[in-house]
């Protein structure tokens, strides 16, 4: 019974008595509707095993018989209401995507994006208190040095002291080393540090914090950690961490005002052209 189901459901075109759209390519009919080769191109292509393709094609085709099945049945059977309200649904739902893709099109024509560090210093001081730390903030630059480097003690001891001469000479050997990083001025949260150096844990990073600088071995090699700024829990964050989110909020408030502003002349212009009356019951 289901193979029959399959073979009424899904029929490769082969037979003339269907009409269908010259320079097509039919893959498959229920009733008088057809899918097209050109519906499934994307599923179709060189990254996909022929095996898998052939599957995608055919849950495609169940799909498409399926939803066309059980929209006509719906059309049949559901009531007049129900149906009713379905459409207008669709119609409040379409009216909806429009609207919002016409409108953030109008607003993406119009803002501007560009921030000056008087907004980002204004905003920054007016939402202080939002900013403050719920973990540590860190900069840090370190060296991951073979065991076997002979010259780890010179090395250590100047990533310890890191002037700007040292970070220079250091930043000159770095192909010696297994890795390093000598880019102090960004801000690392505490748990970044620890995915960076899965060696480090809790007792570790407390030693760390006390002294600025730590070193950790394992079986390759030597862990060198120097903290060059460290920001605690509870403290505030400095403004060029949070300035991404400056930027959002100076931008995102601009969009609310930018989208008011054009539904209010959208309705203005209504009004004045005619095109829309209020009649208002006195």
């Amino acid at each position: 019974m289901r193979k029959s189901l399959i073979i009424v459901f899904f029929i490769i075109i082969s037979c003339e008595n269907y009409f269908t759209p010259k320079d097509t390519n039919p893959i498959a009919r229920l009733n008088q509707e057809f899918l097209f080769e050109e519906d499934i191109q994307g599923l179709i292509n060189d990254k996909y095993e022929l095996s898998d393709s052939i599957l995608r094609v055919n849950k495609l085709i169940s799909d498409w018989a399926i939803n066309k099945i059980l929209r006509s049945g719906a059309r049949l059977n559901l009531s007049e209401n129900k149906l009713s309200k379905i459409t207008s649904m669709v119609y409040d739902y379409e009216t909806e995507l429009l609207s919002n893709s016409y409108l953030e099109a109008l607003v993406n024509s119009t803002i501007k994006l560009e921030t000056d560090s008087i907004e980002l210093d204004s905003l920054y001081k007016k939402n202080y208190e939002i900013f403050k730390l719920n973990e540590d903030l860190i900069q840090y630059a370190f060296i991951y040095i073979p065991n076997t480097n002979p010259d780890i003690s010179q090395i250590r001891g100047k990533l310890r002291r890191y002037k700007e001469q040292d970070k220079a000479l250091l930043d000159s050997i770095s192909y010696q080393f297994i890795s390093s990083s000598f880019d102090d001025s960004t801000w690392h949260r505490r748990n970044e540090l620890f995915k960076t150096f899965p060696i480090l844990n809790n007792y570790r990073y407390t030693s760390l914090k006390k002294y600025k600088f730590s070193q950790f071995k394992d079986s390759l090699g030597l862990y060198l950690i120097k903290i060059t700024s460290l920001l605690k829990k509870g403290q505030y964050a400095p403004i060029e961490y949070v300035s991404p989110t400056l930027e959002y909020m100076i931008v995102n408030k601009r969009k609310v005002e930018l989208v008011n502003k054009i539904k209010k002349e959208i309705l203005d212009n209504a009004i004045e052209t005619n095109k829309l009356e209020i009649y208002n019951d006195e």
